[in-house]
């Protein structure tokens, strides 16, 4: 006896025929959310023929009360992922989801808002979204947060609140939260200086996760010597290098082109500096205009030009909080209040060399206790203390 089969493609048919079931797509159009997602996520993997892109489907989902897949079409329009980029659409999607409870929402939501993307810039509103998130466990939200409390953007600076935030991020592996829980270990920084765990933090950022900010801190450890770590300016060079060369890191250029005007490990090139200096002093800022800054102020290895040197200057201590421009900024006024609050800056901004000048200042000032704390913490950052 002959037993005539089905193809695959009749017996599905024959089923749905006899079960009377239901397509995912029509089930979907039904209004059940899950069968919205069932299709986006097998869309987005490339194991499901639709004419519509992943995004449409969340944004399906989100539309019926999926509150998760508002995150995920918001993700897919920021990205440009099977649809256009559309930072405006992507941001009312995150805010709807955040708005019914999906963490991740709020923290991208927030991210949105930190950076003007798709909606006005908003760092206070940033912050609070961000707060959401961590309070969900999301790292990447807690660093965000971190570095808000660092920098006083939208919430009030504490640096203590920030540490804590930071070291959270970097125990669930996230490796800029270990980086900048790192620098603030390594200035005493919302803390006491512990120069060991920043050494630790920062070489595993750099030597096994390749993060250009942990080489270029690191190399700050090894020129300085600071705590154990041993002083070797060859080593810091290289770090300096690594970082620059890894996505023109500011600090590692900066640091490198620093390095390079001052000779340190034998390696003086005045030309390859400026070559460094200029780029990533207008793309970045910070440390390098503040090296640039002071080439103009002595000129080394260009003319002398003393109001580009203090307007650099000037930005890279008030905006970029760079500790170098503070230091070098106050060798150029005559104001002893201002010099005064000026190295006061670059001090509590991490930088020996700052709170050495600070206690020279203040000692000239007579303001002895005031230098006896500058000395304190200039041994603090270095290690080096006289008995």
């Amino acid at each position: 006896m002959r037993i005539n089969t089905l193809s695959g493609a009749a017996l599905v048919s024959l089923i749905a025929t006899l079960c009377a079931c239901a397509t995912p797509e029509e089930r979907c159009q039904d209004g059940i959310a899950s069968a919205c997602v069932f299709i986006a996520e097998r869309v987005a993997k490339g194991y499901y023929t639709s004419d519509k892109p992943a995004a449409t489907w969340h944004e399906m989902a989100c539309n019926m009360g999926q509150w998760s897949s508002c995150n995920e079409a918001g993700w897919a329009f920021y990205e440009g992922q099977g649809v256009e980029k559309d930072m405006a659409r992507s941001a009312k999607l995150y805010a709807r989801g955040c708005d019914n409870g999906d963490a991740l929402a709020c923290g991208n939501l927030g991210y949105m808002l930190e950076n003007g993307f798709g909606v006005d810039q908003n760092h206070p509103l940033a912050a609070e979204k961000y707060a959401i998130s961590c309070k969900a466990q999301w790292p990447n939200a807690c660093f965000s947060l971190g570095i808000a409390y660092e920098l006083g953007r939208g919430v009030d600076q504490d640096l203590t609140r920030a540490r804590e935030l930071y070291d959270f991020g970097c125990t669930k592996e996230n490796v800029s939260a270990c980086v900048n829980l790192g620098v603030l270990l390594m200035n005493g920084q919302g803390g006491p200086v512990e120069i060991e765990q920043a050494t630790a933090l920062l070489t595993k950022a750099c030597e096994q996760d390749g993060n250009a900010w942990g080489c270029a801190n690191l190399g700050v450890l090894h020129e300085h010597g600071r705590g154990d770590t041993k002083k070797d300016a060859c080593r810091a060079m290289d770090l300096y290098a690594k970082a620059c060369d890894q996505d023109n890191n500011p600090v590692g250029c900066a640091n490198l082109a620093a390095g390079l005007v001052s000779g340190l490990c034998n390696r003086r090139d005045d030309a390859r500096a400026l070559q460094l200096l200029e780029p990533t002093c207008n793309n970045q800022g910070g440390d390098a205009c503040a090296h640039l800054g002071w080439l103009l102020m002595e000129g080394k290895g260009v003319p002398k030009d003393l109001p580009r040197a203090k307007a650099l200057l000037t930005k890279a201590c008030h905006q970029d909080s760079s500790a170098p421009a503070c230091r070098h900024l106050a060798s150029m006024t005559e104001d002893k209040a201002e010099k005064a609050r000026l190295l006061h800056m670059a001090c509590d901004d991490g930088s020996p060399m700052g709170c050495q000048a600070l206690a020279k200042e203040l000692r000239a000032q007579g303001d002895q206790e005031g230098a006896a704390r500058a000395t304190e913490r200039a041994c603090l950052l270095t290690g080096e203390c006289e008995e």
